[in-house]
């Protein structure tokens, strides 16, 4: 575990160093959200408290970033949000996202996430959402 650890804590310098470079970029943004998710998951089972608010701050500059746009800073908000704050928190921001991305013409669907293990605690909430 120690190795993925510090593994996992070099990649943190090459988002650092590409920040300066790029400033605010939604991909970048996103990507670097999704890897501090990543590394609470892989180094820590997502119980770092830190990594995973530095998670929701990038991943909230993504969100804005993207305009309402890409659902995905939503849905990796949602993840954020389950093991942080719990499962009404994650609803709640995966509501948003199907408000945000359904149309007229199409509904939003979650049935992606029924295949997420990350997401397993609230499979059944997600088939009624």
């Amino acid at each position: 575990m120690h190795n993925v650890i510090s593994i996992l804590k070099k990649g943190l310098g090459i988002f650092e160093y590409t920040a300066k470079q790029l400033g605010e970029d939604f991909t970048l943004y996103l990507y670097n959200g999704d890897y501090l998710l990543e590394f609470a998951r892989l180094g820590y089972n997502f119980q770092h408290a830190n990594l995973l608010r530095d998670a929701k701050q990038k991943l909230l500059v993504a969100q804005q970033l993207g305009k309402g746009f890409y659902s995905q800073p939503f849905i990796s908000l949602a993840k954020v949000a389950l093991h942080l704050h719990g499962k009404i928190e994650c609803l709640a921001v995966l509501q948003t996202c199907k408000t945000t991305f359904t149309t007229d013409y199409a509904t939003y669907t979650f049935d992606n996430l029924l295949e997420d293990k990350d997401f397993g605690s609230i499979w059944q909430e997600l088939t009624v959402l």
